[in-house]
Parts: structure tokens; C-alpha cells; sequence
């Protein structure tokens, strides 16, 4: 600078790429909660069990806001007052030279929302409700956002009661029924009254046999007063 006079500020020179891999990692967090949702979980993962009286939050793997967290191996968990949830607290953090990385913890609490601490943003899920009797209901989707979506309407479907009942020409749900004596063509046979109808065919005598398919033809004849 002394030779020739010339300044070159630092920021002409050194590129801060913070902004820009910033930008890159929300986009990722926002496109993974078009896929699975505020929260999705697979298979038994987050899932909040009981042995005893110890409660406990079950290996696997799950997102909450896009964040990708998983569970190495079952956590057991203190509760101390019920009611109360069983929370999924995630983060995305690292260092400026760090490898950046989803933390998470298990929060027991009444009620969470989404937080910022030292400039790091949190989210939160509750994957469990416990009642003061100490049972828990299960609170995590599973699945993909598709996937949860098909499972609430068939749950709807269920639970409400204008089901059409089947037919011989229409689909619909169809009632099972053991009976032999019905003609109902709205009703479907179970196992049970298939046996009873075979069983029934099975003793019963072909007609047009006249009498061959008798096990036992003395005894027939004895037994209808023909003997004599």
C-alpha cells in the first residue's frame, strides 16, 4: 500500500457466505415440511411409553418443522404432575466452521411454543398427552404429509355413520353374519356359517344315488323298519 497508494478494503475482497447458506438451509426446512407437515414420525420413533411407573420416549426418527431428528435409544422421562405433554424440542446450530447439525430434547410440560434462545430458533411438538390417571395418548402423525391426510379421512370415514351398505350391484361396507337361515343379499357369510352349510351338504343323501352313497345299508334298512 506504502508503493503504490492503492487501498482495497477487505469487504471488496472477502466473500461472507453466512447469508447465503442460510437462505440455503430454510429453503431445505421449508421444502422437507411440504413433504411431512408441521411433524411426521415413523414407525414407533418419538413414541411415549410406559413400564411400571416409568415413562419413556421410544428410539427412531421423525421431523418437526423440517428438521430431521432421530432418536438413538429409548429415553426414559420424569413426570411429575399430570395432566402434562411429552414435547419434541428441535434447532438447527452450528459454528461458522463448525459441521451444522439438528439438536433436539424431550420437554415435560403443560403447554411449549416455538422459541428463540441465544439467537437460535427452536421448534416444538408435542408427540404425547399424558391424563392424570397416568394414560397416554399418542399425539404424533405418522407418516408423510399424504399419508397423514389419507389416514384422517379414513378415520373421519369411520367414525362417522353414513356408511352405504353393500350390495349384489353397489359398493359399500358389508355387516358380517353367521346365520343359515337368512336370504339377505346385504350381509356376508362367515367362516362359521360356511362350515354349518357344507357340514349340512355333506350329511345330507343325493337323491339320484337311490341309496349308493349309504355308509351303512343294514343298518339303514333296520333302522326304517324293513328288516322284517
Amino acid at each position: 500500500q506504502a508503493e503504490t497508494g492503492i487501498n482495497t478494503p477487505a469487504e471488496t475482497w472477502q466473500i461472507d457466505f453466512t447469508a447465503r447458506m442460510a437462505g440455503m438451509d430454510e429453503r431445505q426446512r421449508l421444502e422437507n415440511i411440504d413433504i411431512f407437515g408441521a411433524a411426521a414420525f415413523f414407525g414407533d420413533g418419538y413414541l411415549v411409553g410406559k413400564s411400571g411407573n416409568q415413562f419413556y420416549v421410544t428410539k427412531g426418527t421423525g421431523y418437526v418443522a423440517g428438521l430431521r431428528t432421530t432418536l438413538a435409544e429409548n429415553l426414559n422421562i420424569t413426570v411429575t404432575t399430570r395432566p402434562v405433554k411429552v414435547w419434541l424440542d428441535v434447532c438447527w446450530t452450528g459454528t461458522l466452521t463448525s459441521v451444522w447439525g439438528v439438536q433436539s430434547r424431550i420437554t415435560v410440560a403443560d403447554n411449549l411454543a416455538d422459541y428463540v434462545q441465544n439467537g437460535v430458533q427452536h421448534y416444538v411438538f408435542a408427540v404425547a398427552g399424558i391424563d392424570e390417571n397416568g394414560n397416554i395418548t399418542d399425539l404424533r402423525p405418522k407418516g408423510t404429509l399424504n399419508e397423514q391426510q389419507a389416514s384422517d379421512a379414513l378415520r373421519k370415514h369411520e367414525q362417522s355413520r353414513n356408511h352405504p351398505d353393500a350390495t349384489t350391484s353397489a359398493k359399500g361396507f358389508t355387516q358380517l353374519s353367521s346365520a343359515t337361515d337368512s336370504t339377505s343379499e346385504e350381509q356376508a357369510a362367515t367362516p362359521k356359517a360356511v362350515k354349518i352349510a357344507m357340514d349340512n351338504a355333506a350329511a345330507r343323501l343325493a337323491k339320484d344315488r337311490n341309496g349308493s352313497d349309504i355308509p351303512d345299508k343294514p343298518l339303514f334298512v333296520q333302522n326304517i323298519g324293513l328288516g322284517n
